[in-house]
């Protein structure tokens, strides 16, 4: 049986979850990106390869409303969510958004667990008011 049926077929099995993430990593394996946005949606709601797949479709408003879900994504220090969050002001600095773009960068800085992380958010709050 292959993971699509699997996961159709028995979707509160325990083994369903991890079949739907390697189905969502399969399809965007293969390019077939609506089908991996949707997948990564079933896997889990908040996960920047959904924004990533948009970002492949063309699709600028799904990619930023995919990378938003993640702002309300627990806990903070998730490495999912801070990936994504990444992705979100690097978007809103090519978008002028400064302040949006800073209070993104302040909660990266305040929860990633990853030092260069926290120094690139540090340097990005720094020097926003002459950059973007």
């Amino acid at each position: 049986m292959n993971f699509k049926n699997f996961v159709l077929n028995y979707p509160q099995d325990a083994l369903a979850k991890d079949s739907r993430f390697k189905l969502a990593v399969a399809y965007f394996s293969l390019k077939n990106y609506g089908e991996a946005a949707v997948a990564f949606h079933d896997f889990i709601e908040k996960h920047p390869a959904q924004g990533r797949c948009y970002k492949k479709l063309k699709a600028p408003t799904e990619e930023k409303a995919a990378y938003e879900a993640l702002r309300r994504l627990t806990p903070r220090d998730n490495k999912f969510r801070l990936a994504g969050l990444v992705m979100l002001g690097e978007m809103l600095e090519l978008e002028g958004a400064k302040d949006q773009a800073v209070a993104i960068y302040q909660d990266i800085a305040s929860y990633s667990p990853n030092a260069e992380w926290r120094q690139v958010a540090q340097e990005k709050i720094r020097i926003a008011p002459e950059q973007f």
